[in-house]
């Protein structure tokens, strides 16, 4: 409904101004910068304040409810003591011992941590503009460059003549694929922005609606238990990648340069699989979805897999049927199996905590495992010793730390720091323990390094990788039963698997035509892969007999 305003003089700044609002019991008009001042300051009458719109002044209307013992008056105080709200002579009557609080105290105390959180807000969107611009000027040198190195070719081809008419072809379509692979990633971080920024833009109008929300602001049940700080909605400081820039020389009859300039393709030991030792695992229930985490459940010959996007966790046999799914209070994620496994864990990022769940029944029984504050879980696995290993990621703080917790969720030990008391994590995604020593090896997406360290928590090593035409980029972590390393390494065309020693020394590349698309991946106790491969848009679940 659209309000009718006025042009007149204010009461609480005694300007002439456009008066919105009204107050039917202090008799004063409003402006709208006055609304939130006039309800946080006492009230010059005992039945507090009631603010209408201008145009209803006249309707008399009361948004505060009535009291439950007076029925002739009207709330203007909120008694902790009997959780209710109360009218002016209750608080004489019955109340002088309780802990009462009138209205305006309690709009002075919730609207502040509300102000704050939206002032929190509009920081995050304009750090999010600031970066869509530095995106926006390095999508136009981009564009820059690539003219440039188009004159640079085509000079090339005018020196060496027919010569040079295939090596033109092969440099400019090479050149091409630079390009739309630059664009791409940089218009896909930019959509990423533009969704994150219209999440935060959409609180923030929250936030704004409800200051305005009459009966919101007069009935204290209504009042949202906001904490400045509890910002569930981060966005990681990291810096942009470096673009690769495409050169070329401009030194006379460099042919030898130019054709390592048009080759793309890394030359590597690799070790390709044999197409025998795959058995797919049909499952029409996961064709449609896209699974975030799976873990081996040996005993039973099953997997057991968490689905993005929903509150399901299904295990899975081998023929692909669906042996047991489970319903859960939030979206998991990651997961792990109980050390007798009858139950698993899974981190919920919702609720900041992992969760323990008896899966005895068709239902879910949860349990808070691990709980922190400011922390976010990702990655959990299972030690030897019976222990959890969580990785938990603070946007507070801007780093990770790794827990080891106990089945009653108690703190054994945490790794946070290394030898020279810095941080240690970034953003610790996937985990595991190497069995054989006892190392304790992690992923850092942001830092795209495998990172280990012994069992007490000392830096062991770190692991990284440089490619030619594409990035490094580790995420799910696993280990056989002889304390060598899997690696997976999720690229846009391909997946590749690292494998390296118990010392984090590269022995060689595993690749297969089934490794476009994984998701994720987990190695049961007879060292069998299992992984979870996306593939023309379908789920496709792989058990691979043998590594070696």
């Amino acid at each position: 409904m659209d309000a009718v305003y006025s042009v007149r003089k204010c009461s609480c700044t005694n300007e002439i101004n456009e008066v919105k609002y009204y107050c039917t019991f202090c008799k004063d008009n409003l402006g709208d910068d006055c609304l939130l001042q006039h309800l946080q300051t006492p009230a010059k009458t005992e039945d507090g304040h009631n603010v209408l719109q201008y145009s209803k002044k006249n309707s008399g209307k009361v948004y505060r409810r009535n009291c439950e013992i007076h029925k002739n008056k009207i709330t203007t105080a909120y008694c902790e003591t009997c959780t209710r709200s109360v009218c002016h002579e209750c608080i004489k009557e019955n109340h002088e011992r309780h802990k009462v609080s009138k209205i305006w105290e309690l709009l002075k105390k919730n609207v502040q941590n509300i102000l704050g959180k939206l002032e929190i807000q509009n920081n995050e969107v304009l750090k999010l503009e600031k970066k869509l611009s530095r995106l926006w000027q390095e999508l136009s040198k981009q564009a820059i460059n690539y003219d440039t190195v188009k004159k640079d070719i085509r000079q090339y081809i005018k020196d060496f003549h027919m010569k040079l008419d295939q090596l033109e072809k092969k440099l400019l379509s090479q050149a091409e694929k630079e390009r739309k692979k630059s664009y791409g990633e940089i218009i896909s971080e930019m959509s990423l922005m533009e969704k994150i920024k219209k999440k935060v833009t959409k609180k923030n109008k929250g936030l704004k609606n409800f200051l305005h929300d009459f009966d919101a602001l007069h009935n204290p049940e209504l009042l949202p238990e906001v904490n400045v700080d509890d910002c569930t909605f981060c966005t990681d400081e990291s810096d942009l990648d470096e673009k690769k820039q495409l050169q070329l020389s401009t030194s006379n009859l460099d042919l030898d340069f130019l054709c390592q300039f048009a080759k793309i393709t890394m030359s590597n030991p690799s070790f390709k699989l044999d197409e025998s030792k795959f058995i797919d695992i049909d499952s029409e229930h996961l064709e449609e979805k896209n699974v975030q985490d799976l873990v081996c459940n040996t005993k039973n010959e099953t997997v057991i897999v968490s689905e993005k996007g929903t509150g399901k966790i299904i295990e899975v046999n081998k023929t692909g049927d669906v042996v047991k799914e489970y319903e859960t209070s939030c979206c998991p994620k990651y997961i792990a199996l109980t050390p007798d496994g009858e139950g698993l864990i899974y981190a919920s990022f919702e609720k900041k905590s992992v969760l323990l769940v008896t899966t005895s029944k068709a239902t879910c029984n949860e349990a808070s495992l691990v709980t922190e504050e400011n922390w976010f879980p990702r990655g959990i696995s299972l030690t030897t010793s019976g222990d959890y290993l969580v990785c938990l990621k603070s946007y507070t703080f801007k780093r990770g730390k790794v827990c080891v917790v106990n089945d009653l969720g108690k703190d054994v030990e945490s790794f946070e720091y290394d030898n020279n008391n810095e941080p240690l994590y970034r953003d610790p995604r996937y985990i595991t323990e190497n069995k054989p020593n006892g190392d304790i090896c992690v992923t850092d997406t942001i830092r795209n390094t495998l990172i280990a360290v012994e069992s007490s928590g000392k830096y062991k090593y770190s692991y990284s990788k440089s490619y030619a035409d594409r990035e490094f980029n580790p995420l799910n972590i696993c280990a056989d039963s002889e304390g060598r390393l899997l690696l997976l390494d999720v690229g846009q065309l391909a997946s590749i698997i690292h494998v390296l020693s118990d010392e984090g020394h590269f022995l060689r590349f595993v690749m297969s035509n089934h490794f476009r698309s994984v998701t994720a991946m987990s190695i049961d106790s007879n060292d069998r892969l299992w992984i979870a491969n996306r593939e023309n848009n379908k789920t496709k679940i792989k058990l691979i007999n043998q590594l070696k």
